[in-house]
């Protein structure tokens, strides 16, 4: 006889196990290391999200479905099972179903080639006889881009980017990339836990609250390591010269690998210096350093206060001309700059290679605004003291707005403000309000698209 389904009265997230009694042991020990604190004494933040996504792979369940070796779907809470923090959160979300945060709809956003399983496994999971499937508002299961899923859960719920929080476990490819749409995102890389939970939703209130156009595209890691392309200090822990690597830690104990060749011209290393750094993640998944310079020891990062905000690479001339006020609107072949709201300040970057057009901008000039040479060569060069590779600049963005094929040709007003003509103009025309230079460069390594840097709240300019 076939082994029934077993279809728990409490919906509990355990990790997934193998059909043997020893690897069902080892799942549930698992997943009970992962179980935390408690919903019920916590003070419930403001402003809450109007769409809670969460992957289902060692976010909501676990193993995940690939490592299954089997034919046949997973049986719940034998070979899957859910994480108990999972469990608790739901329970909760389902008896304060009729108070605010229990209003919150629910979403999944998986990318598997297990589909077929992933929802069947959502109606076998239950909390109290309710299925798990039925307490989302929206599904994606499906392989490919997790921007493709988020793109079709706000066609269907109609909740902006801003207004959504996503939950995943994978930070290389899934988060940074989801978090680029100015998404905030939850790093869960052992299963969701109530702590990173809490902490999610406190900081969407908080960045909520902040401002009219807020940045949401933050990534709240489990632990307080600095996010992915952030700029941080702390002090070398460990370096050979020999073997040319070593390791830096941060104000919070985190280590961090860097190899000699990621070590800026002039800097020095040894244990004990303090140096500042660019956060990243190499090719074998570790925390890696760019080591960027030598700071007074007496500098530390935990007291000062930084901010997370949009950002977008420009390349030269383009960066110092938008800068300089010459260049009034950002023209893309892309949709990028839709997903902000008219009045968000974005962090512009330049990036290492200059434009491959080095004359347009300077015939249009010369015959629309009359510049001579020197006048050219004044507002296209970066101010002293700044150089390609870092953050130079804020803008405030304005409206976001397609024009025709016509538009391009006979818009003269349009070619002086983009600095373009014709089909050098991309279809999607942003108007910027205003461009302020930073008090100072601060280095950084670029990203396509519209992507999220941490960068310390003396670096910009003054109101």
């Amino acid at each position: 006889m076939p082994p029934v389904r077993k279809q728990p009265t409490k919906l509990s997230l355990k990790i997934v196990a193998s059909v043997s009694s020893d690897q069902e042991t080892n799942s549930k020990e698992k997943a009970e290391a992962a179980s935390s604190s408690s919903l019920d004494d916590w003070e419930i933040p403001p402003v809450l999200p109007k769409l809670l996504v969460f992957d289902l792979d060692n976010t909501i369940w676990t193993p995940e479905l690939y490592q299954i070796r089997q034919p046949r779907c997973p049986l719940v809470d034998r070979d899957i099972s859910l994480f108990p923090d999972v469990r608790k959160l739901l329970e909760h979300l389902l008896q304060n179903k009729e108070t605010d945060i229990g209003r919150i709809p629910l979403a999944i956003a998986s990318r598997t080639n297990k589909g077929q399983w992933a929802r069947q496994l959502l109606k076998d999971f239950k909390i109290e006889e309710i299925s798990l499937g039925s307490m989302m508002a929206a599904t994606e299961i499906e392989t490919g881009s997790k921007k493709v899923h988020m793109a079709n859960l706000r066609k269907a719920t109609g909740v902006t980017y801003q207004e959504m929080i996503f939950f995943d476990d994978d930070v290389r490819l899934n988060l940074k990339e989801i978090s680029q749409l100015g998404l905030l995102c939850g790093h869960c890389p052992k299963g969701l836990t109530l702590d990173l939970f809490k902490k999610t939703l406190e900081q969407y209130s908080k960045l909520q609250s902040s401002s009219d156009t807020p940045w949401m595209g933050e990534i709240i890691k489990a632990h307080d390591v600095a996010s992915q392309g952030s700029i941080t200090t702390g002090k070398v822990d460990y370096f050979n010269p020999g073997k040319k690597f070593g390791f830096v830690k941060d104000v919070g104990g985190e280590s961090y690998f860097f190899h000699e060749s990621k070590v800026a011209q002039g800097v020095q290393v040894q244990k004990g210096s303090t140096v500042e750094f660019e956060c990243m993640v190499d090719s074998q998944g570790r925390n890696a350093a760019a080591i960027l310079r030598n700071i007074d020891g007496s500098v530390k990062s935990a007291n000062l206060k930084q901010v997370t905000m949009p950002c977008f690479t420009m390349s030269q001339p383009f960066a110092a001309l938008l800068l300089n006020g010459i260049k009034t609107i950002e023209s893309r072949n892309n949709d990028m700059f839709t997903a902000l709201t008219p009045g968000t300040k974005v962090l512009l970057h330049a990036g290492r290679k200059d434009w491959h057009d080095q004359e347009t901008y300077k015939d249009i000039l010369a015959k629309d605004a009359e510049f001579d040479n020197d006048q050219l060569m004044k507002v296209a060069q970066l101010r002293k003291g700044f150089e390609k590779g870092q953050i130079l600049g804020v803008i405030t963005i304005g409206i976001t707005y397609q024009v025709s094929s016509q538009e391009k040709k006979m818009d003269l007003k349009l070619r002086r403000s983009v600095l373009a003509y014709g089909d050098g103009i991309g279809t999607y025309c942003t108007e910027i309000r205003s461009a302020k230079w930073l008090p100072r460069g601060v280095p950084f390594r670029g990203q396509p698209g519209i992507y999220s840097a941490t960068i310390d709240e003396n670096s910009l300019p003054k109101e």
